[in-house]
């Protein structure tokens, strides 16, 4: 059976990435919890930009089967790592995504999308995008559960909306079972 997931601004080979800090000054991308030996958890810095691609390709890898479908909702990075990356890779366009080279998005990636509707994976209409969208923009007059990356270690405080960008995901794909929990959950 092939597993759907869904995961939003890797940022591979983006530097200053792991430098950004949110409104306390810590940086919001600088680091990752880590179980230990004894059952614990520690939190461990990023020394560069290499371990931090390195520890997100292995989180992807831990999930994501060769042959499941991944929803990359924007500024994916680095090309090159696709290669590495476990699973067919369905992009849609984030603002960072035009610096790559058309043709090497067409060779690496499944589809290349700028959003992409559900009517009936979940307990709502679902739509999702690179950034969040104006309820009144998103071209349907119901509501759609927006899927969404871009704000990173933010929230939009409305249960409609949901960011999956890495910092929100443990650094991995969340599953479209998780996704479908999540929607039933906030559309109740």
């Amino acid at each position: 059976m092939v597993n759907k997931c869904l995961i939003s601004d890797t940022h591979f080979g983006h530097s200053n990435i792991i430098k950004f800090t949110n409104a306390t000054g810590r940086a919001f991308r600088g680091s990752f919890i880590r179980r230990k030996e004894d059952g614990g958890f520690e939190e461990v810095n990023f020394r560069d930009i290499k371990h931090h691609d390195e520890h997100i390709v292995e989180m992807w890898n831990s999930v994501i089967k060769p042959g499941d479908k991944v929803y990359h909702l924007g500024d994916f990075g680095d090309i090159s790592y696709a290669k590495r990356l476990h699973g067919k890779i369905r992009l849609i366009l984030g603002n960072h995504d035009d610096q790559m080279d058309k043709q090497e998005m067409v060779d690496s990636f499944d589809k290349i999308l700028v959003s992409r509707r559900f009517k009936s994976d979940f307990a709502a209409p679902t739509i999702f995008s690179h950034f969040p969208l104006h309820p009144g923009n998103n071209g349907n007059a119901a509501r759609l559960f927006n899927v969404h990356g871009h704000i990173h270690e933010k929230e939009i405080n409305d249960p409609w909306y949901l960011n999956v960008c890495v910092e929100q995901t443990n650094m991995q794909p969340l599953s479209w079972e998780e996704l479908a929990q999540f929607i039933k959950q906030r559309t109740k």
